[in-house]
């Protein structure tokens, strides 16, 4: 029931904000770059052998292993006229391999700027004629074009992309965003809680549409994982699926892809039990932990998120505030209830529970089922 996690990364959150406004002074904001010497890493135009008909350029003398987790550059600021609606900060974890901030004008102008291993062969597509300008000490790619300009540039071992639409960033508006990043210094995630973290809205088409929320949090991990299980099937269900392996964090890798630098074994698995009941309702129970995406949650509950705009581009109310705040065990949840299908997420201490109801079943009913789990 849950979308792919290349899936999630194209989704962009969305939120009302202010006006565009950025300082004209770009000579100023040049000297506020550190002028730190920076490895040779460059990228490399490869445009001429590539078949397609789109500026390509890929990363010369980076990396040969992916860093994980990536130390991660924070932002000194916001651009004046633009509202952060995505912190990397809240979602960065010991497997984080990317990052993505995001931000958004009250024109409705979205702004992406992702972080992640400057690793040789590494391509940045571009979808116009691409320009380069020396920024401090930073070599600056920046392409515009009609409803979206995009710009990168490698600081030490991270690759920086900045893209924006439906509004093209001028190239001073794209530095003073160049600007925003803080190169004193890159720091892995800190240790904390696991928490949830709301979601904005998105465009889709003509139309707006909710995101899913998700679990932030970097908790530390102990020696041994403590799964939740039910210690016996729920009175009138009989197992249907062992409890198993479902995903490490470490699965997002393709086989091709370097190895993970940091990383030898990784966590235990994550883990599946399902149930099903005389009528043919199903009870599934997942412990996951935070990995290399973003973990979103009710990504899949069609009345709350997905679909949920009109034709008009009118955004469907009702379904988002079906969603509860609940305790369960003593731990802090979230649960929606629908007509056939119901959702809920349990925050442990390093691991986050997720249950599925496939059925109609009251929210009493399903919250004392899972009050049944026990570790």
């Amino acid at each position: 029931m849950k979308m792919t996690k290349q899936k999630k990364k194209r989704l962009w959150i969305l939120i009302a904000a202010g006006v565009l406004l950025v300082g004209a002074a770009v000579a100023a904001v040049v000297l506020l770059v550190p002028g730190q010497a920076q490895p040779k890493r460059t990228l490399v135009d490869i445009s001429a052998y590539d078949a397609g008909s789109s500026p390509m350029y890929t990363v010369q003398g980076g990396l040969t292993e992916n860093l994980a987790p990536l130390p991660r550059y924070g932002l000194t600021g916001v651009p004046e006229g633009y509202t952060q609606i995505r912190n990397s900060a809240q979602t960065a974890n010991r497997f984080s391999v990317t990052y993505q901030d995001a931000f958004l004008s009250q024109e409705e102008n979205r702004v992406q700027l992702s972080q992640q291993t400057a690793g040789e062969g590494v391509t940045v597509s571009f979808l116009d004629q691409v320009q380069t300008v020396d920024f401090g000490n930073i070599q600056v790619l920046y392409s515009a074009g009609t409803g979206f300009s995009s710009a990168a540039w490698i600081y030490g071992d991270t690759l920086f992309q900045l893209t924006a639409d439906p509004i093209p960033l001028s190239l001073e508006e794209t530095l003073a965003f160049v600007n925003l990043v803080d190169y004193s210094a890159a720091a892995e995630p800190e240790v904390r809680s696991l928490e949830f973290v709301e979601g904005g809205v998105i465009l889709l088409g003509s139309g707006t549409t909710h995101l899913p929320w998700m679990v932030g949090g970097n908790p530390q991990l102990p020696g041994q994982i403590e799964y939740y299980s039910f210690p016996q099937a729920p009175e009138g269900y009989i197992e249907t699926q062992p409890i198993g392996s479902v995903i490490s964090p470490l699965d997002n890798f393709p086989a091709d892809s370097p190895v993970v630098a940091g990383i030898t074994d990784g966590p235990e698995e994550e883990r599946m039990e399902a149930y099903q009941n005389e009528e043919g309702e199903v009870l599934t129970l997942t412990n996951r932990m935070v990995g290399t995406g973003n973990d979103y949650i009710f990504s899949a509950v069609n009345d709350v998120y997905l679909g949920s705009s009109n034709p008009d581009g009118a955004s469907v109310e009702g379904g988002e505030s079906r969603i509860q705040t609940v305790t369960v065990n003593g731990m802090e949840g979230r649960l929606y209830s629908g007509a056939d299908a119901s959702q809920l997420v349990l925050l442990g201490d390093y691991l986050f529970l997720e249950f599925t109801y496939q059925g109609s079943i009251s929210p009493e009913e399903f919250l004392a089922l899972a009050a049944l789990v026990e570790r």
